[in-house]
């Protein structure tokens, strides 16, 4: 069919809309662009006949819950996917009704506001793992496709002398899957522990594990300046890595047409300082004093509560640290974590 003889269907409500890019009067990303403005909340699914990296990253960027390839997919698996597609897009419109809820005056919090506050608390972080698993998803596509082109590869060629070869290439494609998703569980089942001396190098790069899924699907570079040996801090391991995942997104998201993301770490003689640098939007002078207040944002509906830098700051002083900020618009910013050396 056409985008056109379409046209008047949109008048119903859709569950989900699988559309196809390669339409007589409509191709490429143009007609997903044409068809989101009409799809409403309709979760929407590309199927195409190309095996097109960059188009799929460009569709997932715009909005599209998946893209997939035809001849890739039996109907099964078609099936399960289209069904987690609307789960999915029930999900991220949860998370969108109780940010805008939450951005609603909060009136008498005599009694409620440190629930309240756990609420939005919680609401910022489901739309970080959210952001996260956007980018691990497109990380998964790459190990996967090179399983399933290993063993296609075999069935159809099968070869003894080869085989060794390929089932260690399989093995370490598949151990790549599963150290992807068990960094994004541990993110996200996080729970408050106890403080305890460790090395946060170990912290640092864990976080930097999940933020690598993100710049590349973005046109960000990321470069880490981590020293070799560093002193010891006595830490919370999941509250610093969310902190350090929450400062990186939001440099990411301050690049929307890519850049660079510097982490560094560093140490001096009493102090251990985590640097995250973009080369972003900046901040302007005027609102540096408010960037850590609760529930202050310049992001759109949607995108975040208000909580990530307020979580960041409450993070780093319950670790007994500061937070410096330098930033100039136009110019970018850097955020630098400065924790006690564990005595």
């Amino acid at each position: 069919g056409s985008l056109a003889a379409a046209g008047p269907h949109w008048k119903y409500n859709h569950d989900l809309v699988l559309l196809n890019l390669s339409l007589p009067d409509s191709r490429g990303m143009a007609t997903f662009m044409r068809v989101q403005a009409f799809a409403g909340d309709a979760p929407i699914v590309v199927l195409s006949g190309l095996d097109d990296y960059p188009m799929a990253l460009e569709a997932v960027r715009k909005g599209a819950q998946d893209y997939l390839v035809k001849w890739q997919m039996d109907f099964r698996t078609l099936s399960r996917i289209l069904q987690y597609a609307i789960q999915r897009k029930k999900g991220e419109l949860e998370i969108l009704h109780a940010n805008e809820e939450n951005r609603k005056p909060m009136g008498d919090q005599s009694d409620h506001s440190e629930v309240s506050l756990d609420k939005r608390r919680l609401s910022e972080r489901l739309v970080t793992i959210g952001q996260l698993a956007t980018g691990v998803v497109h990380e998964l596509n790459n190990p996967l496709s090179l399983i399933l082109g290993f063993t296609q590869s075999m069935i159809r060629h099968p070869d003894p002398v080869e085989l060794l070869h390929t089932l260690k290439s399989i093995e370490r494609e598949t151990i790549r899957c599963r150290m992807l998703i068990q960094q994004l569980l541990v993110f996200s089942r996080y729970r408050k522990e106890a403080m305890s001396v460790k090395d946060p190098k170990t912290v640092v790069e864990t976080a930097l594990a999940l933020v690598e899924t993100q710049v590349r699907t973005r046109k960000v570079k990321l470069e880490k300046h981590i020293s070799e040996v560093l002193p010891y801090v006595n830490l919370d391991t999941g509250q610093l890595q969310q902190a350090i995942v929450n400062l990186c997104t939001n440099a990411i998201d301050s690049m929307p047409e890519g850049g660079t993301l510097s982490v560094g770490l560093q140490s001096s003689s009493d102090e251990v300082q985590i640097q995250v640098k973009d080369t972003g939007d900046g901040i302007p002078q005027e609102i540096q004093r408010q960037i850590f207040d609760p529930f202050f944002t310049t992001k759109e509906t949607g995108k975040g509560v208000g909580l990530g830098l307020s979580i960041v700051h409450d993070i780093v002083e319950r670790h007994h640290g500061h937070v410096d900020v330098e930033s100039e618009p136009g110019k970018g910013s850097t955020f630098t974590l400065r924790l006690p050396v564990a005595m």
